[in-house]
C-alpha cells in the first residue's frame, strides 16, 4: 500500500479503532528500493512511486504532510506504549491491593490505593475510557493524536498546522505527567 509500518498499538483499548492505525502514512513520491534476502541471495527491486495525477500537491507539500504524519505517529506510538504500561501497572496494583486487604495491612492498602488513584487520574488525562456509544470524551490526548495523525496526511493548512502545534504541546505535557508518575 506504499505506507510505512504503523505505530505501536494500545492493547487495552476498548474498541478496535482506538488501538491505532494498522499502517503509517503513504510514502512521498520518489525513487525506492525493496530488498529481500532468500537462501543467501539478496534481491533488490527498484521502483518509482508517482504522485496521484489528480492531486495538486507539490513535492514539498507531500513531504510536509509525510513529515507531520510521521511525527504524530511517533507520538502515538510512544503514548500507546505508555498506555500499555499503565494497563500493566493497574493489574499489578490491583493484585497488590487484593493481597494487602487480605493480609489486613492498612498501611500498604492505603499506599496502593493512593498509587491506584494517581494512575487512574493520569490515565484519564491521556485516553478515553469508552463506556458505550455516545458516552466517550473524544478530546483526550490519545484520541487527539489519532485525529492529528489522520489530519496530517492531507494538505497542511494553517488550521491543521495550529491543531498539530496544540497537540504537540499537549503530548509533551502528557508525557511529562507520565514521567512524574513513574518517578
Amino acid at each position: 500500500n506504499f505506507g510505512v509500518n504503523g505505530p505501536v498499538k494500545w492493547n487495552g483499548a476498548a474498541l478496535d479503532f482506538l488501538n491505532g492505525p494498522n499502517s503509517g502514512p503513504g510514502v512521498v513520491p520518489g525513487q525506492y528500493s525493496a530488498r529481500m534476502t532468500l537462501a543467501g541471495h539478496t534481491y533488490v527491486v527498484h521502483f518509482t512511486v508517482k504522485p496521484d495525477p489528480r492531486s495538486r500537491f507539490t513535492q514539498a507539500e507531500y513531504q510536509q504532510s509525510f513529515d507531520a504524519a510521521m511525527r504524530q505517529m511517533q507520538y502515538l506510538s510512544q503514548l500507546d506504549s505508555v498506555l500499555n504500561n499503565l494497563d500493566d501497572v493497574k493489574k499489578a496494583i490491583d493484585t497488590g491491593l487484593a493481597s494487602a486487604k487480605k493480609a489486613n495491612n492498612a498501611t500498604l492498602t492505603a499506599t496502593l490505593q493512593n498509587a491506584s488513584n494517581a494512575r487512574q487520574a493520569l490515565f484519564d488525562s491521556l485516553a478515553t475510557n469508552v463506556r458505550g456509544e455516545g458516552t466517550e470524551d473524544e478530546t483526550k490526548l490519545h484520541e487527539d493524536l489519532l485525529s492529528a495523525f489522520f489530519n496530517a496526511q492531507g494538505l497542511i493548512t494553517p488550521a491543521i498546522s495550529d491543531f498539530l502545534a496544540r497537540i504537540d504541546a499537549q503530548y509533551r505535557a502528557g508525557i511529562a505527567r507520565y514521567n512524574a508518575f513513574v518517578s
